[in-house]
């Protein structure tokens, strides 16, 4: 009688691993970077935490989003042996996404670039055109805004990158700008080398998409001085200007060695000009050796030797 028994008692296991059944429908979809087969399946047994492991299995890697691939019955199968299946030969997979518009995409590249532009009175975008589609997967997005080039008037091209769970896409937007804002503007003409003062700039409003290195603000232009003669009328650009040198080559200027223990001075010549931070050659009066020198102020240079 005992012979009989063991029979059913080795049938157990099998018989119980049988009772899991797994449906999978035609089409599913799935989001993040691997399909699970509890994304996909209805798993159903009598032991739960079978069911739990075999939810868990991954089957392979999801597609990009907003695409699809195709699994296999006998590939699904090969992951889940001794497993009841129940699906078609093959399931479709695609992957959960969202659509960037063109529309929200311009109006990223242009709030952008209004905001580069907001000292301007007047700003104009005309013939925007968005490159490229901006498919993410399903969540919350964030977005980068890189221009193309330091300009942001003319016709122009900005990159938006997109984010979202680890994925990244890019549209490049193609752009004309035009903006209007008062600009620096010679009131006179002003000889080279002349030290700019108040009455010497007035403020003008013009069209700026043709216009280069312009200055809005005539006030940082004070006390500056021209490198090049400009006629009046002539809107100004800041390669024009530049400070001018602390220290004119020619004169007289103190020369300052200082050390923890030592502070010496002697009297030098500038042999060139030189502004505040600048290193220029001193010639020292008293054993005619020129060195260099670090300009401090007006009639001060720092050195290191005599």
């Amino acid at each position: 009688m005992r012979r009989f028994l063991i029979l059913p008692l080795l049938l157990l296991p099998i018989l119980a691993h049988a009772k899991v059944v797994v449906t999978i429908p035609p089409q599913v979809e799935v989001e993040g970077e691997w399909i699970l087969l509890g994304q996909i399946a209805r798993v159903e047994g009598d032991d739960p935490l079978m069911v739990k492991e075999l939810q868990g299995t991954v089957l392979g890697r999801s597609p990009l989003p907003g695409s699809y691939r195709y699994l296999r019955r006998a590939q699904i199968q090969a992951k889940l042996r001794g497993v009841e299946l129940r699906c078609p030969l093959r399931v479709k997979v695609t992957r959960a996404s969202q659509r960037i518009s063109p529309q929200r995409v311009a109006e990223i590249a242009v709030a952008y670039l209004r905001q580069r532009l907001s000292f301007a009175r007047r700003v104009e975008v005309l013939n925007v055109r968005v490159r490229g589609e901006v498919v993410l997967p399903r969540g919350r997005w964030t977005y980068l805004v890189l221009p193309s080039s330091s300009r942001s008037l003319g016709r122009t091209s900005l990159v938006v990158i997109f984010r979202a769970e680890g994925f990244e896409r890019r549209a490049v937007v193609d752009l004309e700008v035009r903006a209007w804002a008062k600009v620096a503007v010679a009131a006179r003409r002003l000889p080279r080398w002349h030290l700019v003062q108040e009455g010497d700039v007035v403020l003008e409003e013009r069209e700026l998409s043709r216009l280069l290195g312009f200055v809005t603000d005539f006030r940082k232009l004070l006390g500056k001085r021209t490198k090049v003669s400009i006629p009046r009328g002539t809107v100004l650009r800041w390669d024009q200007f530049e400070v001018p040198p602390l220290v004119k080559r020619g004169r007289v200027v103190t020369m300052v060695l200082e050390t923890p223990c030592l502070r010496a001075t002697a009297l030098g010549v500038a042999a060139e000009d030189g502004r505040l931070g600048d290193l220029i050659r001193v010639r020292n009066l008293s054993s005619q050796r020129e060195v260099f020198a670090e300009v401090v102020d007006r009639s001060t240079v720092r050195v290191t030797a005599f």
